[in-house]
């Protein structure tokens, strides 16, 4: 989960005066809420910016914004959220977690790109499909056979994938705090 927390006293001393005025007023909750709604709706709208068939419309709308006590958290609570904001490894689960052992990666040019692993095995019947793991360096390859053991790979078959660059979908900390200024003086204007 990738979260974004909003709280009235992490902000510039300007904005700080007019969250206490709000505060004095007595429309904090008001104020928070409507700035996460608009932190929120910004961070829909990158994540559909980014385009794709199913996987950024999935992320967009697990976006919520939750109330807590002197703050709102706007969070995604999609499996990959905070892979995508923050980047990082990503690892297979491992039997024991009840996930699988390796990660199967989509040989480029194989004509399996879009086809998940399990799909492609149940397709052709796991009698047919074969693989092969190398115990040292912990890598395999998945595919159908060939003449003799070789095997026309369409899989790799990893512990963990190399280190993935962050796709950050969340406005960044100077954007959110001019929502909140603008949403303060609007408030204040009334």
């Amino acid at each position: 989960m990738a979260a974004f927390a909003i709280a009235l006293d992490t902000a510039t001393p300007l904005f700080r005066r007019m969250a206490g005025r709000i505060q004095g007023q007595g429309r904090e909750r008001r104020f928070l809420m409507r700035w996460g709604a608009r932190v929120r709706r910004m961070a829909i709208a990158n994540c559909l910016a980014k385009g794709g068939r199913r996987f950024w419309r999935e992320m967009a709308r697990s976006i919520n914004i939750e109330e807590e006590a002197g703050a709102v958290r706007v969070q995604a609570s999609h499996v990959a959220a905070a892979q995508k904001q923050y980047g990082g490894r990503i690892r297979a689960k491992g039997k024991a977690a009840g996930g699988a052992e390796y990660l199967a990666i989509p040989v480029e040019g194989s004509g399996v790109e879009n086809v998940p692993a399990r799909r492609f095995v149940m397709s052709y019947g796991l009698e047919n499909v074969r693989f092969a793991i190398n115990r040292a360096t912990r890598k395999g390859v998945l595919g159908l056979p060939r003449e003799g053991d070789e095997i026309d790979v369409k899989y790799a078959l990893v512990k963990e994938t190399e280190p993935q660059k962050p796709e950050p979908f969340f406005p960044s900390s100077g954007e959110v705090t001019d929502v909140g200024a603008d949403e303060a003086l609007i408030l204040l204007s009334r």
